[in-house]
């Protein structure tokens, strides 16, 4: 738990700390606490390298996904454009996918927000 409290809290002065080295030293566990705290820092930093790696991942495919419920405005587009009728278009689909496709854009971006301060 000191380990994890020193790499994850950054209170590396607890080392320092006179009482806990004593008692640390009087169970004879010196060399593990610096081991493990090498081993704790190592785990974190790849951890880090996770999270960042599926951060951009989560972001990609959301704005893919995203983007795909867009596309139904392309086939009510070709039906103004030929017809250059507005009342042949299709309101409830556009409507539909561009509220889908903003809610799936931006909850992508708040899960890409997360993982940033998760990595930190």
């Amino acid at each position: 738990m000191t380990a994890i409290m020193i790499v994850f809290f950054e209170t590396k002065d607890v080392i320092k700390n006179e009482k806990l080295q004593n008692k640390v030293d009087d169970l004879g566990l010196g060399n593990e606490l610096a081991e493990t705290v090498n081993h704790v820092g190592t785990l974190r930093q790849k951890i880090e390298i996770i999270l960042k790696s599926l951060d951009s991942s989560i972001w990609r495919a959301t704005d893919i996904v995203g983007y795909t419920f867009l596309l139904p405005i392309l086939n009510e587009m070709s039906k103004y454009m030929s017809t250059w009728d507005i009342s042949s278009i299709d309101w409830s689909t556009l409507a539909k996918s561009i509220s889908i496709a903003t809610g799936i854009i931006l909850s992508g971006h708040v899960l890409k927000k997360m993982f940033e301060k998760l990595s930190k």
